[in-house]
This record gives structure tokens, C-alpha cells and sequence, in this order.
């Protein structure tokens, strides 16, 4: 059991764009089903019910007849724009009937991108949303980069490579777009995978460092941009006092920082890198610059 449940959250978290977080048009459109105005459509015999937020679709609920497994997954695939979650959905469906139908109450699926929360009585039922972090999980008001605004979140780690394709080839459309229009603020959390990359820790500590002496945004730029390892060097390349910023690498002032980003981190189950959350919703693709608008969006209309 626990092996198939594994399996469709690492297909549900695969997902590179969705109709989530898009006007309820388009969900319409890549269903085939063309929705009336209203709060909900009917599709057959199964009833679709999305939830907007500030005119986006925020949520995508189903309710259908337990055997019709076929239109459910049709539902599912719309709104993940995704045609290869169909089989593998299918499939868990099958392998979980009878788990589904004993279960008390409907069953949380937590994926890394979305939530899904499914159920089995006398009809299928099930609500597709994105991950949204509790208030006040996000409330963190060090590493900001930006005074006004909704806040966008990052976990990141120096070394991994996804997080320096990241800082090179979307955040700064998100800096220049966003937070130096005062639209949103930035947040940085330090998440070094510590297990995959032997440089994660000792980065984020002299970042720390850097940090400590007001140069966050230079030093954690030349980080991402340079070979890791020689960070003295780096640091005298910039405005650093070289005294205090090698005493501060020995103290234990820079790891107790560093333990204070991992918090929310652990709190949200954070376990990969880069982890983007705009608002409370967390990104499923942090690289498309377009979808940070429409988070934007529904965000503005949770504050």
C-alpha cells in the first residue's frame, strides 16, 4: 500500500504546469468540458466544482460515480495539464478501492507540488489544490530582499544545481518584475542538503558571515555564480571586513543562524531544492517567470 501511495505523489510531483492557478477557461478548454457560469458544472453523471481565488482556479473538486474511474481521471488531468498522471492514477485507484472505501473520512495525499484529498463511499470524490503553508509559517523577516508587497519565499541550497539554474535564469525576472516594483518582497531561507552536497554547510555558514555584515545579496550572488570552496577570496572581492568575517566563520553565532532558516523549512516538510512558496501557495514549477504573476494574484486575494 504505502509503495503505491509513494508512487502517484512522486508522479503528482512531477507535474511541470497545471490549470491550477489559471482562469477557469482554460480548465474548460483543456477538458473538452465546457463550463456555464456558475459555482459548478455537470460533466455525465459527475458534478465539478472549481473554487476560484482572485479569478483564478484555486481548487478543482469531483464528485462522480465510483465505477467511472475513466472521467475522473480526465477531471484529474485537466487541471494538472498533465496526460501522463491518467494511467498511474488509474492504476493506484484500482490497487486502493477497498483501503478507500474503509477509510474513515477522506484521505490527504500531500505531493510535493499539490494536496489531494480523496475519498470512496457511495461516490468518488476528490479536491486537487495546491500546497498552501499555514499563516505565519512564512513570517521570517531576515534575509528579505524588498520592503513592500506579498512575500516570496525560497529555500535554497548554494551547491545544487537546480537552485543556481534558479537564481540565474528566473529569480532575477522575479527581482526586476516584482520586488523592485514593490509588488512583492523576497525571501531567502537557507536549506543546504547537506546529505547530497559537501559543500551546502560550509556555504550557508560564510554566507552567514557575509550576511552578518550587511553584504547578503552580493555574497550570496557570488555563491551561486562562482566554484565553491575558496570563500575568502570571494569575500574580499566585496565590502567585507576579513577580521570579522573569518572569526565569525569559527563561532558558533553562524551555525545558530543557520539552524533559525531551517525552522520553517521543517515545519512545512520542506525536502527538496529550490522550494518556492508565493504567499502561502507553494510554486509547483519555481522556473516559469509567468506562473509567479498568477500566484501573485491568488495571494492578493487571501490577504
Amino acid at each position: 500500500m504505502q509503495r503505491y501511495l509513494l508512487f502517484v505523489l512522486f508522479v503528482l510531483g512531477l507535474l511541470a504546469s497545471a490549470q491550477i492557478a489559471e482562469p477557469l477557461a482554460a480548465l474548460a478548454q483543456y477538458s473538452g468540458i465546457r463550463a456555464p457560469l456558475g459555482n459548478s458544472f455537470s460533466y455525465q453523471e459527475t458534478t465539478i466544482t472549481p473554487k476560484l481565488l482572485g479569478r483564478l482556479v484555486e481548487q478543482v473538486g469531483y464528485v462522480g460515480p465510483v465505477a467511472d474511474t475513466q472521467v475522473a481521471t480526465k477531471v484529474l488531468v485537466a487541471a494538472t495539464a498533465d496526460p501522463g498522471i491518467a494511467q498511474p492514477f488509474q492504476n493506484w485507484l484500482s490497487r486502493n478501492t477497498v483501503w478507500l472505501g474503509q477509510a474513515d473520512g477522506p484521505v490527504q495525499l500531500d505531493a510535493s507540488r499539490y494536496r489531494l484529498s480523496i475519498s470512496l463511499g457511495k461516490a468518488l470524490e476528490y479536491t486537487l489544490g495546491p500546497f498552501e503553508a499555514p499563516r505565519g509559517t512564512l513570517d521570517s523577516l531576515s534575509h528579505i530582499t524588498g520592503a513592500r508587497g506579498l512575500i516570496i519565499s525560497e529555500f535554497s541550497d548554494f551547491e545544487c544545481p537546480h537552485c543556481r539554474r534558479l537564481a540565474a535564469a528566473t529569480l532575477p525576472g522575479v527581482m526586476n518584475q516584482y520586488v523592485a516594483t514593490g509588488k512583492a518582497h523576497f525571501a531567502y531561507y537557507q536549506f543546504p542538503l547537506m546529505q547530497i552536497y559537501p559543500q551546502a554547510m560550509p556555504a550557508v555558514i560564510v554566507s552567514e558571515c557575509a550576511t552578518a555584515q550587511g553584504n547578503l545579496c552580493p555574497y550570496h550572488h557570488a555563491l551561486f555564480n562562482s566554484p565553491l570552496g575558496d570563500y575568502s577570496n570571494l569575500a574580499k572581492g566585496l565590502a567585507i571586513n576579513m577580521e570579522k568575517f573569518e572569526a565569525y566563520t569559527k563561532a558558533p553565532t553562524a551555525r545558530a543562524a543557520v539552524n533559525v532558516q531551517l525552522t520553517p523549512g521543517k515545519k512545512l516538510s520542506v525536502n527538496s531544492a529550490p522550494t518556492v512558496f508565493v504567499g502561502p501557495f507553494k510554486l509547483p514549477n519555481p522556473y516559469g517567470l509567468n506562473a509567479y504573476k498568477r500566484y501573485l494574484q491568488m495571494a492578493a486575494a487571501v490577504e
